[in-house]
């Protein structure tokens, strides 16, 4: 549903979405299409929070090409915003980060005074390297861009690795 619904708020001239159901239908058969089990329980693989961070009234986005770097690499990432709250939002502060598996913060960027139309938006771009950031790798991470006193926050998983490999190779693992 992230994907679909991120790409869904990304795309220029895309007036909405709109989902099938909810829960699944219990009917004659199975329809498996919902964010619920037919009796409205959770199916334990989003919680209300997250899905609220990809489907709101304001949206933070990021346009990752990648989610697979290297040290060596950049990060290079436009930042959208989709606002269809009841207005526009005056003098925000976006704010990213970067976090590790613990969610402990390793990176962080600041931008100030945005006007946030209705509709979609092109805010900044995001551009650090690694190298300077110093990330241990291989690791997985999280970028996190948010609105400063606001709920509306949005996050995206990616995974660093080293740029070169040790020429050790080890002898208990067969190709």
């Amino acid at each position: 549903y992230k994907e679909e619904i991120e790409a869904n708020l990304r795309t220029p001239g895309m007036g909405g979405f709109q989902l099938l159901d909810l829960h699944d239908y219990p009917g004659q058969g199975t329809a498996l299409v919902g964010l619920l089990a037919p009796f409205w329980e959770s199916k334990g693989y989003v919680t209300p929070a997250e899905f609220k961070a990809f489907c709101n009234t304001v949206v933070p986005l990021a346009r990752l090409k990648q989610r697979v770097f290297t040290t060596a690499d950049k990060l290079e990432v436009p930042v959208d915003v989709a606002n269809y709250g009841p207005q526009a939002l005056t003098n925000m502060t976006v704010i990213w980060r970067i976090l590790d598996e613990t969610g402990a913060g390793k990176a962080i960027g600041i931008s100030n005074n945005h006007t946030i139309p209705i509709g979609k938006s092109r805010l900044e771009m995001i551009s650090t390297d690694f190298k300077s950031l110093n990330l241990p790798a291989p690791g997985e991470y999280k970028l996190q861009i948010y609105l400063q006193n606001t709920s509306f926050t949005n996050n995206w998983n990616f995974w660093l690795y080293p740029s070169q490999i040790s020429d050790a190779v080890p002898t208990n693992v067969l190709v």
